[in-house]
């Protein structure tokens, strides 16, 4: 990806670190943190796992799409769904490994999540408790709470997924190198070699998005990103096509997204 980007990222020097103790316990969580610019390579896990963003932006990738996810927010990975996630600053995670049983009850699915207090602070809690073989009766309750707050949790809109159709996936392609693209359906039906019916209903059949969502959703999610490294957003909405900021912003609260909007280290306006 282009400036929504995942290029110039170092891989850090082990492939796969390990990331939590060998023990049967449903929940198990671990605090991990990352360099800005640096990646975990493609990997899988036998767990499912929750990345709960404290702090940073981190973008996960898998044959299918990408997962953007600012602090406050959360990303579910199912087990054994090969992944890579890229850090575009200084980042801060809790992760939770749920056990593949319980897992099953949380989706197949990448999903990025809104995230509620408790939630939170179930997962601080079982962070604390000491990482004995046999699981106590309050790390069993707040093991099973946090599972529940996952699958209660609702999706964010900072999901981008990926058509399959190679004419689909070249307009996808191009409008990721530039999301600021100002060309028509119509001009981009003629890109493709598509008629306008079809490329409406293809694309809205195998990313779940109409065109018209999806390409606002890229100008989010590529805005996001640049936040994360320090651009000011004002400049920011008007490469990406806005005649100005609150008309910018009436997009992002379309998708209940102006929270992620503030620029990092701070919390007044741009």
């Amino acid at each position: 990806m282009s400036r929504a980007g995942q290029t110039a990222l170092k891989h850090p020097e082990q492939r796969q670190a390990s990331h939590y103790p060998p023990l049967d316990w449903p929940v198990i969580v671990m605090d991990k943190q990352f360099a800005a610019r640096t990646r975990t390579g493609t990997h899988s896990h036998d767990r499912g796992q929750l990345l709960l963003a404290a702090h940073g932006l981190m973008v996960a990738a898998t044959d299918v799409g990408s997962w953007f996810v600012p602090a406050g927010y959360a990303l579910w990975i199912p087990p054994d769904l090969e992944h890579d996630v890229a850090m575009h600053s200084d980042v801060r995670i809790r992760a939770a490994y749920v056990r593949p049983g319980e897992a099953a009850q949380l989706g197949r699915h990448c999903r990025v999540l809104k995230t509620g207090d408790l939630l939170k602070a179930a997962m601080d809690a079982l962070a604390s408790e000491r990482p004995l073989p046999l699981l106590s009766a309050r790390a069993a309750h707040l093991a099973w709470l946090i599972v529940d707050e996952i699958r209660r949790a609702e999706d964010a809109a900072f999901a981008l997924p990926l058509p399959q159709d190679p004419p689909l996936k070249r307009i996808a392609q191009a409008l990721i190198a530039e999301p600021g693209s100002d060309g028509t359906i119509d001009w981009w039906c003629d890109f493709a070699g598509l008629s306008r019916r079809s490329l409406t209903r293809r694309f809205r059949a195998q990313t779940g998005l109409s065109f018209g969502d999806w390409r606002r959703r890229l100008r989010l999610v590529t805005a996001i990103t640049r936040l994360s490294e320090g651009e000011p957003l004002s400049r920011i909405a008007s490469s990406l096509g806005y005649r100005n900021l609150p008309a910018f912003r009436a997009m992002a609260a379309r998708f209940e997204a102006v929270d992620a909007l503030k620029p990092p280290h701070r919390a007044g306006p741009d």
